[in-house]
């Protein structure tokens, strides 16, 4: 899943360093990687972030849709903490990043998490967006 995804979003990137984040929309993405993705805006003027997407299985294994929110509001995230940090990065890089970071959700059968973080550029070149696949492995 996130070689697919990876793929799809260097095909969307042509010879650009990522592709717009006009090139790739909740249309746009691949079906079966729809459920596990989340597009998160990149907020610059603020140093925030915002879930502007959660697919289904991502919404289902948190319990919770966090469609909107920013990350500064949410008591899980914050600066500094692994998912924030994670965005940053890719944000002020413009590189993908793979990471396995911890699970710590309800199932007892997932023996890891991976997380495909893909920037998307905004209108001034900078990172606006950024496309998360998240995978499973289980026991």
């Amino acid at each position: 899943m996130l070689d697919q995804a990876y793929q799809f979003w260097k095909a969307r990137s042509g010879e650009r360093a990522m592709p717009h984040e006009t090139d790739l929309d909740a249309v746009a993405l691949p079906l079966e990687l729809m459920p596990w993705s989340i597009l998160t805006e990149v907020l610059e003027t603020e140093r925030d972030f915002r879930y502007a997407l959660l697919g289904s299985a991502i919404i289902q294994m948190a319990r919770r849709d966090f469609t909107g929110c920013r990350f500064s509001e949410l008591d899980h995230i914050r600066p500094g903490s692994q998912l924030w940090t994670q965005r940053a990065t890719v944000a002020n890089l413009g590189q993908p990043m793979l990471v396995s970071p911890p699970y710590t959700g309800p199932l007892g059968d997932v023996r890891r998490v991976y997380d495909l973080h893909l920037p998307l550029s905004a209108d001034n070149g900078r990172v606006g967006m950024i496309w998360t696949v998240v995978a499973f492995e289980r026991i």
